[in-house]
């Protein structure tokens, strides 16, 4: 699928059962995929991969920012969950026209720190664009899961869609505020970029 996590745990894990992450409810973020696996007899050893979405028309770059901090934070979120105490601190960002992707480096109070690797794109047609983040993550670590997280990577992401004329609007106003304010429009403008994010959306199967 495009627009997807590729990761192979080691081989000799097994799958198990680990809840998906709980998003904010009434949000329209959905957990599009979620994997998770254990090392062998037992062992501390645990990755996940999965990706978080959510269907957005329009895009613009000063908005990458603040997606890539709740990504961030939602895996952060599971890497604690996983390995009490565990924190991720980001090592390496790469980005490309479609993807942003950014490695992690974790501490914690036990053995195995964690260890992440994150992705930011969009999938889908052109007429149906979805924001995905994704991610893989090892937690605890060890040093079977770090060499198979090194290879983590996406299949391929597309283009944004372009930032409508509202959301340009917006954009403008950040960085010219009192030409947006001496005009009187600014309310206008923020009820309408509202309007295009948050407009009810069919369900994905």
């Amino acid at each position: 699928m495009a627009g997807d996590v590729v990761f192979a745990p080691p081989p000799t894990w097994a799958r198990v059962d680990l809840p998906p992450p709980a998003l904010r409810e009434g949000s329209d973020l959905a957990v599009d995929r979620w994997d998770a696996w254990g090392a062998p007899d037992d062992g501390p050893g645990r990755a996940v991969s999965g990706c978080v979405g959510v269907d957005l028309g329009t895009w613009t770059d000063e908005a990458t920012p603040f997606a890539l901090d709740r990504l961030t934070a939602t895996v952060g979120a599971i890497a604690a969950r996983l390995d009490a105490g565990a924190e991720l601190h980001l090592a390496r960002t790469e980005r490309t026209e479609a993807v942003v992707a950014q490695t992690f480096a974790g501490v914690t109070d036990t053995q195995g720190p964690p260890v992440a690797r994150t992705f930011l794109g969009f999938t889908g047609p052109s007429d149906h664009p979805h924001l995905r983040g994704c991610f893989a993550l090892c937690a605890p670590a060890t040093p079977a899961c770090e060499q198979a997280l090194a290879t983590a990577t996406t299949s391929e992401f597309v283009a944004p869609p372009p930032a409508t004329a509202p959301l340009r609007a917006v954009v403008f106003g950040v960085h010219h505020p009192r030409a947006v304010a001496l005009s009187g429009v600014t309310l206008f403008l923020l009820l309408g970029v509202v309007g295009v994010l948050t407009r009810p959306r069919s369900r994905r199967k």
